[in-house]
């Protein structure tokens, strides 16, 4: 464990990156264990790799877990909208230390980039 701020953490530290190797003090936070979790990647025993969605029958159920209790955010027809499900409600929930899918970002960025762009058409017509 490392001291940060000239003081050991309460709880622990988290690498921003991921990287446990990484152990420049930039990359170190202090952090508790859920929040260190929350900056997980996807796990190699996930089939579907997405994090925080899991095959329910014929759809995805997305759930998260903050401070030790599950959160169940539904369940969708396509893996698509459960990893947005899931990504939205890391942000909301881990903060900082939520690790969103890079399809994810990608897939907001262009549903914001069309969003503005709506805005804009629609701006211009009134």
């Amino acid at each position: 464990m490392a001291m940060l701020d000239g003081a050991w953490p309460p709880h622990g530290v988290d690498h921003r990156d991921g990287d446990p190797a990484n152990n420049r003090e930039r990359n170190l936070r202090p952090a508790t264990g859920s929040q260190n979790k929350a900056n997980t990647g996807t796990y190699k025993c996930n089939k579907l790799g997405v994090k925080g969605v899991y095959r329910s029958g014929n759809g995805y159920q997305a759930q998260i877990t903050k401070d030790g209790k599950r959160i169940c955010l539904g369940t969708f027809t396509d893996l698509t909208t459960a990893m947005i499900a899931y990504n939205f409600a890391a942000l909301e929930h881990h903060g900082k230390f939520a690790r969103p899918d890079p399809e994810f970002i990608l897939a907001a960025k262009q549903y914001l980039a069309l969003r503005n762009l709506a805005n804009f058409e629609y701006a211009r017509a009134a």
